[in-house]
């Protein structure tokens, strides 16, 4: 039997992909990095104008608002409540600048669990109120909303709490937040002075309008015993695609 030796090329490794791993790893890590640094620049902007321009807005709209409150003259009160409206025309094309920053550099908020969310949220809005709200929480908060509704629900919050600070006069606002395998909601008492004339029907209409788009409702009226009650639902996702749920 004859033994025949058969040449075995060795591939040169700078030819090969094993070659190009470290750069391509490099490049990884470096690319990393970039995201990291865009990530963390958008975080300290969405901060300071938080800090340095949006709480002196808020504050200033609230106080334009309650001299409106309590203005004899109409041409004044009127004057006033442009203002007021000004603000907070300003105060949102400011978020929206700061959400409208490169989606590469995830939302300083956005990805975080839910829970967390409304716990930051409502520790801002708590100073604009007369006292800290309760808040309680249940079901799997951490996992189940998507970053789009999340965004919606705390929408709505803000709205809530918003309008208690100006318009309700209320020492005690109680917060609900729900998530089950099928909805989302949330539920806002507070003890004011309850619903006044419908002048301002823009909040409520975005409620709506968020409520709609998944496939949710919302209820605002008198809280049994005096002061307000709203109360806003959304679909998961899940629930609406296979029909589950009321």
């Amino acid at each position: 039997m004859t033994e025949q030796n058969e040449d075995v090329s060795v591939p040169d490794s700078r030819d090969s992909g094993f070659g190009r791993v470290p750069d391509r790893l490099s490049h990884e890590r470096t690319d990393e990095r970039e995201r990291s640094i865009r990530l963390e620049e958008r975080s300290r902007i969405a901060v300071e104008l938080h800090d340095r321009v949006i709480q002196p807005l808020l504050g200033a709209g609230l106080r334009t608002q309650a001299m409106a409150d309590h203005a004899d003259d109409r041409g004044v009160r009127d004057q006033l409540t442009e203002l007021t409206a000004l603000l907070e025309s300003a105060i949102r094309e400011i978020r929206q600048a700061v959400f409208a920053l490169p989606n590469d550099a995830a939302g300083w908020e956005r990805g975080r669990p839910l829970r967390t969310r409304v716990s930051g949220l409502i520790d801002e809005m708590t100073e604009l109120l007369p006292s800290a709200p309760s808040i309680t929480f249940s079901g799997p908060l951490d996992v189940s909303l998507s970053d789009d509704l999340a965004d919606d629900f705390l929408a709505v919050l803000r709205e809530a709490l918003t309008n208690i600070a100006r318009h309700a006069h209320a020492s005690e606002v109680l917060i609900s937040v729900t998530v089950d395998a099928e909805r989302a909601a949330l539920l806002v008492l507070d003890d004011g002075i309850g619903i006044g004339k419908p002048e301002r029907r823009g909040g409520l209409a975005s409620m709506e309008h968020r409520a709609a788009r998944w496939h949710g409702a919302l209820s605002f009226g008198p809280r049994p015993g005096g002061g307000t009650m709203l109360e806003w639902s959304a679909r998961l996702p899940g629930a609406v695609a296979t029909g589950a749920g009321p």
